[in-house]
């Protein structure tokens, strides 16, 4: 009986390996085949806020590690980017803040807010190397952008 049993538990451990084994060459053979479109890359973007005159209306923290910041007026992207399928947005960014935003809405102010001390209904905006530009959640990120958001 102890020997049936002994028998088994090695087989149990060699087919664990083999699996283990197996899986981690297909990860491998997958993962190398992936980094032919990939690209190792350290950017930053600058970015500034101007939102009812508040030009650090952000936490100190993040959550996603691909775009972040440290609290220093830049947009870090580090790690690999797919060069044939970008997916660092802009909306990427404000969610790593935990922040919402969309083409009328960042945080809880949207547009027709009347900020402290105005009589003006106001509007958001973003502009990117001096342009406006619309579809702001879908902006694709790109080294060495200039990104002012605006809310007035």
């Amino acid at each position: 009986m102890r020997k049936v049993f002994k028998h088994i538990i090695d087989n149990i451990f060699v087919y664990l390996a083999l699996i283990v084994f197996v899986w981690w060459f297909i990860y491998f053979i997958n993962l190398n085949s992936k980094k032919a479109n990939m690209e190792l890359v350290h950017w930053h973007m600058k970015i500034s806020y101007d939102i009812c005159w508040n030009k650090d209306p952000f936490p100190r923290e993040w959550k996603e590690w691909l775009v972040h910041w440290h609290n220093d007026g830049r947009i870090h992207i580090e790690w690999y980017v797919d060069k044939n399928n970008r997916k660092e947005t802009l909306w990427m960014y404000f969610d790593s803040l935990w922040v919402k935003f969309n083409d009328t809405q960042i945080a809880n102010i949207q547009n027709g807010y009347k900020c402290p001390w105005s009589n003006k209904w106001w509007t958001l905006k973003v502009i990117i190397n001096w342009k406006q530009i619309k579809n702001v959640k879908d902006y694709i990120l790109e080294k060495d952008d200039d990104i002012k958001v605006l809310f007035n």
